[in-house]
């Protein structure tokens, strides 16, 4: 039993690691030489939420997905005892975000791609 677990943890750890170095990859903050996009975007966080000064923000929510049926289950389940992923991206001032993409820059997300 505790050799399984420590295979699902290895393979959770691989995921979590691909994923991350998709986002660092992918994913960027507004660029330190270019104040005049700040200037445009501050006014909408200021708006949205009150708070001045602001160029970008991460917003994360859990996604509720099916139980999955694999032993793995486990890995899925959040604090309040339900499965779910956590979804994170970068938004500007309206709560606008890009798909950048990283699900199918991922390992699992090629293998769909190539029906494997």
């Amino acid at each position: 039993m505790t050799r399984r677990k420590g295979e699902r943890n290895k393979k959770k750890g691989r995921v979590e690691n691909s994923t991350t170095d998709t986002i660092i990859k992918l994913i960027s903050f507004p660029s330190l030489d270019q104040p005049d996009k700040w200037c445009e975007t501050m006014p909408s966080f200021e708006r949205w939420q009150g708070i001045p000064r602001i160029v970008g923000v991460i917003i994360g929510t859990h996604i509720h997905i099916l139980m999955p049926p694999d032993g793995n289950w486990k890995l899925y389940v959040n604090r309040k005892s339900w499965a779910s992923i956590v979804f994170q991206c970068v938004v500007d001032g309206d709560g606008n975000f890009c798909d950048v993409q990283v699900f199918r820059c991922s390992p699992l997300g090629q293998s769909l791609q190539n029906n494997k």
